[in-house]
Formats: C-alpha cells, structure tokens, sequence
C-alpha cells in the first residue's frame, strides 16, 4: 500500500518573487502568513543599497506547498 503524504503550505519571504537566490544558502519558513509578514521588516538591506542603476528588491511574503522528496524519486 502506498504511503499517505500531506501537502503542507509553508510561507517565506522572497525577494523578486524568488524564495531563494544564488547566493542565499537557506532561508526561513513560516506556517502563518501572519508570523512571515510580522518579521518581514526586520531585514531592510535596501537601505544600503549601493548600485543605484539596478532596482530596489522587492520583498514579499509568498506561500508554497511542500511535498516529501520521496514523490519525486524513481
């Protein structure tokens, strides 16, 4: 008999629209939107921004579903 697996909706912060980048080794996730939101000012980086030719980051809170690892295995 197969195994049962839950979906579960995990959210993070994402900065144009990605959750991680290439040079973000691992990032946080949150099971409330609420608790996401609430931290989501604590890291303002655009304040240092220095390369003034390329766009401020735009920081959102986006939420994804998380599925086992063993779903996608042969």
């Amino acid at each position: 008999m197969a195994k049962k697996f839950k979906f579960r909706k995990m959210y993070f912060h994402c900065r144009d629209g990605k959750v991680i980048a290439d040079n973000v080794q691992m990032t946080n996730a949150y099971r409330e939107r609420k608790d996401a939101e609430a931290t989501l000012g604590y890291d303002d980086g655009h304040k240092m921004w220095d390369d003034k030719t390329k766009p401020i980051p735009k920081r959102t809170v986006e939420g994804f579903y998380l599925v086992h690892e063993s779903l996608f295995e042969k």
